[in-house]
């Protein structure tokens, strides 16, 4: 990833490994936007518990799937304020840690090698949420 002028984060190519497969092109949602389709039905929901619901953001739903992946001893993977202030991504395992992951982030966040330890967690896991 490099960083743009003004401070965002972006994939770069590295041509010395590059084999000109086209595969980052086919794959890039910039280059493939999804067609928009109006749905005909919209569904609602929202944490039944008053304290996680207020907690979280859009209802607390992430919570409530999250803890039913973790106790199908499933892993969690979402974004977290490091000690910087910094957004990146944390995998988790057990309800408590489920707290960090709480909430909107408004800004871009670095994946740094979480797609590479997500990998490595699904061989050994049941389950996977991001």
């Amino acid at each position: 990833m490099c960083i743009s002028a003004n401070g965002f984060l972006y994939p770069e190519i590295d041509n010395a490994v590059c084999v000109d497969c086209g595969l980052c092109s086919k794959a890039c949602p910039v280059n493939n936007k999804p067609l928009c389709n109006n749905p005909n039905r919209v569904y609602l929901c929202w944490n039944k518990q008053d304290d996680i619901r207020l907690k979280s953001s859009s209802g607390g739903l992430f919570t409530a799937i999250a803890s039913w992946v973790i106790k199908q001893n499933g892993i969690v993977c979402g974004a977290t304020y490091d000690k910087e202030m910094n957004v990146i991504h944390l995998i988790v395992d057990n309800e408590e840690d489920l707290k960090k992951l709480r909430g909107s982030k408004y800004v871009q966040s670095n994946v740094g090698d979480s797609y590479r330890h997500i990998k490595c967690a699904l061989k050994k896991t049941n389950g996977f949420i991001s």
